[in-house]
Formats: C-alpha cells, structure tokens, sequence
C-alpha cells in the first residue's frame, strides 16, 4: 500500500492505496488501464473514506493523472 496526497476541492486529501501498472495487452489478452484502488481517505488524519463514498472514482483519477 502507498500514500499519496492530493487537492480535492480546496482541501489536502491522505489517500492509501494500491497502484495498479496495467499494460499494454497483446493479441491473447486486452489492455488494462492504469489504476489506483482507494483503501482510505484521510484528512487531518481522520478517516474520511465514507464521507467521500461518491467521489472516490473522481480521486482516483486526479491521483493517476498527478502522479502517474
């Protein structure tokens, strides 16, 4: 599991996690994309995953696209 940070709407979010490479596929299997699986949100070190429930799919691509 990693840590990264990230600004999501004005405030620092903790995010711990799993990056996922993917790759790019061949003529046996497709391509995956790559990821990265949101396991806790913290801010201010309070756990805040289930009140970002409806944003994780948000977060998860902000923290590809910054970091990845």
């Amino acid at each position: 599991m990693i840590t990264q940070y990230v600004e999501y709407k004005g405030v620092t979010l903790e995010v711990e996690g799993t990056y996922y490479n993917g790759n790019c596929g061949d003529r046996e299997t497709p391509p995956e994309a790559r990821s990265f699986e949101i396991e806790k949100i913290l801010i201010n070190g309070a756990d805040a995953t289930e009140l970002l429930e409806d944003s994780i799919n948000e977060i998860e691509a902000k923290i590809i696209e910054e970091n990845y």
